[in-house]
């Protein structure tokens, strides 16, 4: 293990009043998280582990950390669960990998690195202590003369008494992959073919780098959904999910979208199915700044919240926020059907916040585009721009002036083109000071991030262009902090 203690900040209070760090999103006491591991309910707890550095606000030194909750609202912080071993197979971090229920005995599978093998942990103590198989690794290479640009993060399921394991990896020169096993005991592992290749994936002209991470594949009403985190040796570009069938112990594809209009602001997502029997859907979005305004703030990276995954007539995944959210509602103003012209005053102006859920239901009607402005300074001079053109169905979300610091530059996310089928645009928007996350016609998702430096950036506008819009109705709910410090 590392002999080195994690490094405190000088002030963890400090952390805490950062007034960019968010309050009702998951994240550490301090320093790095990225992707959500091993999640799990057991025996009425819900569980979430984290790819987790204690040392500093940065990547690397890869721990697993740990948190549990009952409402997957509010969390309580566990001891590390995992810690690098010196001379092991994950000397050089813990990695991701997912928890699974073995007839009733609780096993974690996770990838250790350089090179890349999976291996396996248990507990003797419902979670509080998770022991590492000393026979480690379970998968210690590749399968035999295969060149692969990556081999990890398992992804372990049962079928009937016969385990299976996906492993996200990528052919060199060919692209993506993703990688069968099967076992009778959790322990012996056998390469069974891929479940997915790169050739047989029709992607639009959507880039999927040569390398697929994080999958995970599922039942989806009669058909399965497969999704996985596409990057290549630049970097990470976006989660993709794939509908369609899943027989002879392969994957057959039928439609692809991106999971989240955000791309890499939410990343490596994992699922699970509660004991109520809900699909349950967390990502990690990482920070949109520096890396020197990340280790100066001494945290960096949040959890997206809990969505459901819920199968939709068109047999595309349906997602919408947990119903649980609802108890950090706190003061709350409602409009209903307003109408809005290019000249109106905006009607929103009472409302001043940086931390909130908002509702709408809009009828486009003659406008060319309309949207809100949200984090909006009086001078204007900081704003996020949400903007729906009804014509074309593109959305977008701009946070290009989001900051005045130049460490944070803000993007232009897009949805090309979003269906709606009521001819309403419902909209449903969770704010948190530095991110932003939003549901649109139950169908499509985008997670962004933004820093304003005012401590004046409260106000929220709503606006058309080109023609009148009517707001059939609007909630507005401030929201309370999950924190305890």
């Amino acid at each position: 293990m590392f002999r080195s203690k994690p490094a405190q900040p000088k002030s963890l209070s400090n952390v805490h009043a950062d007034r960019l760090r968010p309050r009702y999103h998951f994240l550490p006491p301090a320093n790095w998280m990225n992707d959500p591991n091993g999640l799990i309910q057991w025996k009425g707890w819900y569980h979430l582990f984290y790819q987790h550095n204690p040392f500093q606000a940065a990547w690397g030194k890869i721990h697993w950390g740990h948190a549990v909750s009952q409402d997957l609202i509010y969390w309580r912080h566990l001891p590390l669960a995992m810690k690098p071993m010196l001379g092991g197979p994950d000397s050089d971090g813990v990695w991701s990998g997912c928890a699974v229920n073995a007839n009733g005995k609780l096993v974690i599978f996770y990838t250790g690195v350089f090179p890349e093998v999976q291996c396996m942990a248990t507990t003797q103590d419902d979670l509080k202590t998770l022991v590492k198989y000393p026979g480690n690794p379970i998968v210690p290479h590749p399968p035999a003369e295969m060149k692969l640009a990556g081999f990890r993060d398992p992804c372990v399921w049962q079928e009937g008494d016969t385990w299976f394991m996906l492993i996200g990896s990528g052919f060199e020169g060919l692209g993506g992959a993703l990688l069968l096993y099967t076992s009778p005991d959790l322990v012996h592992w056998e390469y069974l073919h891929p479940l997915l290749t790169a050739d047989r994936v029709n992607a639009g002209g959507l880039p999927l780098g040569n390398m697929w991470e994080c999958p995970q594949m599922f039942p989806l009403g009669d058909q399965h959904l497969v999704h996985f985190s596409a990057c290549d040796q630049k970097g990470s570009y976006y989660v993709v999910y794939l509908t369609g069938a899943y027989r002879d112990k392969t994957f057959y594809p039928q439609r692809l979208l991106k999971l989240d209009y955000g791309n890499q602001f939410f990343y490596a997502p994992q699922s699970f199915v509660d004991e109520r029997g809900r699909r349950i859907m967390l990502g990690w979005s990482r920070e949109d700044r520096s890396q020197e305004a990340q280790i100066q703030a001494g945290w960096a990276g949040v959890m997206s919240l809990p969505r459901l995954v819920e199968p939709r007539p068109d047999g595309l995944p349906g997602f919408r926020p947990l119903d649980e959210l609802q108890v950090l509602r706190d003061r709350h103003s409602h409009l209903e059907n307003v109408l809005i012209t290019p000249a109106s005053i905006n009607p929103l102006n009472p409302i001043q916040s940086d931390s909130f859920e908002l509702q709408a239901v809009i009828e486009p009607g003659t406008a060319e585009e309309f949207g809100l402005k949200v984090c909006v300074s009086p001078d204007g001079k900081e704003y996020t721009r949400l903007d729906y053109s009804p014509a074309s169905g593109r959305f977008t979300v701009d946070t290009t002036h989001a900051s005045l610091d130049t460490r944070a530059p803000g993007s232009l996310y897009e949805i090309p083109s979003l269906p709606h089928d009521s001819g309403f645009l419902q909209l449903r928007l969770f704010v948190d000071r530095s991110i932003l996350e939003v549901y649109l016609n139950g169908w499509a998702c985008l997670t962004a991030r933004m820093y304003p430096t005012l401590k004046t950036s409260l106000g929220i506008e709503i606006f058309s262009k080109g023609g009148d819009i009517r707001v059939k109705n609007l909630y507005f709910w401030t929201m309370k902090s999950i924190q305890k410090n």
